[in-house]
């Protein structure tokens, strides 16, 4: 279970997750089946931790809070995505409870695809600042092949310094709520990422943007998506 490591040097076994606050990782079924830590000590150590992978846990497949709403989806067309355990439980207690979190990893295909099983919109939360607009353009390019035509992925960036937990909690359920109309699409991330470094009047800067759109548009797999974007 990954709940003690051995320590080579003393020659015992360690708790991994000494002085941290446990949140429980659960399958699709409602099983645990590894532990998330955050430390709650002042020490220069990860601010957060997770169990080492087994063969029943494997970070990039696996989603906090998904068993727990996944029966909601005859209520919720999309589900807000965020990074950390706190940013769930904060946005559930608010009321906002079609929520998940991908244990602070970068967002994977198989992550999506499970989502997408319950929800067709998926609303990805980022920071606003240039470190959340690059993590956001990465996923982007990466997620952008199995995108389908009936399955969305949406990008919601919040005001700088701010993530899901300290927003809705400064500001509340319906404030959040409407911040969230302001969603993008990927198509849209990806078209203002590149264009706003196009000068429309050099033809070799319009040309650029056109290559790199062609480039995006052959990663999507899905041929009747592919003609319309």
């Amino acid at each position: 279970s990954g709940l003690f490591y051995f320590d080579e040097k003393n020659k015992k076994y360690i708790e991994r997750f000494r002085e941290r606050i446990l949140f429980p990782i659960n399958g699709l079924t409602g099983s645990t089946i590894a532990f998330g830590g955050r430390t709650i000590t002042n020490q220069k150590i990860a601010k957060y931790i997770n169990s080492p992978e087994t063969l029943f846990f494997k970070k990039g497949n696996s989603l906090f809070n998904l068993d727990k709403i996944r029966h909601t989806s005859t209520n919720y067309n999309e589900v807000f995505l965020v990074e950390g355990y706190m940013d769930v439980i904060t946005l559930t207690k608010h009321g906002i409870i079609n929520t998940v979190a991908n244990l602070g990893t970068a967002l994977t295909e198989r992550q999506v695809e499970t989502i997408w099983r319950f929800f067709d919109h998926i609303v990805i939360c980022f920071d606003g600042d240039k470190s959340g607009v690059d993590a956001a353009i990465r996923a982007a390019d990466r997620l952008l092949g199995i995108i389908k035509p009936n399955q969305k992925i949406s990008f919601l960036f919040l005001p700088d310094n701010e993530d899901p937990d300290s927003f809705v909690s400064k500001n509340g359920k319906e404030i959040f709520l409407s911040y969230a109309n302001k969603k993008m699409s990927i198509y849209d991330l990806i078209w203002n990422h590149n264009y706003k470094n196009v000068d429309i009047n050099q033809p070799s800067s319009v040309a650029q943007l056109d290559k790199i759109l062609r480039e995006q548009s052959n990663k999507i797999k899905d041929d009747t998506l592919k003609k319309y974007t």
